[in-house]
């Protein structure tokens, strides 16, 4: 009797507490679930516990299981999330919405090469592909935006090396026709590949650093 009484007074302050947390007042969770606010009351009360179905209901309005409900430590409705954004960012997921954020970019590129086309029917050939060049170094943003959200520091050496000779070329593409000296923008990626490698090389010893002191 002793164990039921406890499971009901554990079960009384979960059901308050989430309730609070999700911000609600007992008449909006009772209308809810289709209950009067005098019932959840009840509950809320000692009073009486929700049957198992209810129970579910709950849960899921929470976006928790029945079993946090019941156990004696419940976490929060915030940690709850947070665990279930951490399982569905796995490696995998992490990669198809990278890959998605970049072909976003293609679609955009290829939406304005279509405009573009219909809209200035004598558009030149040259400039219509630089939508697509610049296509290229802006997708390397991106890449490098979510790789340091959640990737390996030393793949952003890599993207941001393409990044640097990307951009370059596709400056030189829309440039060649204008500058006859352009070409000496592949003089100056060079430095900048070369500071780019230090840099990663300088991060990566501090990071070696840190980890020895930890130790």
């Amino acid at each position: 009797m002793e164990k039921i009484e406890n499971l009901k007074s554990i079960i009384t302050s979960n059901l308050i507490k989430y309730r609070k947390q999700a911000g609600l007042t007992q008449a909006q969770l009772a209308s809810k679930l289709g209950y009067s606010d005098k019932t959840v009351s009840k509950w809320e009360r000692e009073e009486g516990v929700p049957d198992i179905y209810i129970l579910k209901q709950i849960a899921d309005l929470y976006n928790i299981t029945v079993n946090d409900l019941i156990s004696s430590s419940p976490v929060t409705i915030g940690e709850k999330i947070k665990e279930k954004t951490t399982k569905f960012l796995t490696g995998r997921n992490k990669l198809l919405i990278t890959l998605l954020a970049i072909g976003i970019v293609w679609f955009v590129a290829v939406t304005t090469y279509v405009i573009l086309d219909l809209a200035i029917p004598d558009i030149s050939g040259t400039l219509l592909a630089n939508v697509y060049v610049y296509a290229i170094p802006i997708s390397c943003i991106v890449a490098i935006v979510f790789n340091s959200l959640w990737g390996k520091k030393r793949i952003n050496c890599i993207l941001v090396s393409a990044l640097i000779w990307t951009t370059t070329l596709s400056l030189f593409l829309t440039l060649k026709d204008y500058l006859d000296k352009i070409s000496e923008l592949f003089i100056i990626a060079i430095p900048l590949q070369v500071l780019t490698i230090l840099f990663f090389l300088l991060e990566k010893r501090k990071q070696i650093k840190e980890t020895n002191k930890d130790k």
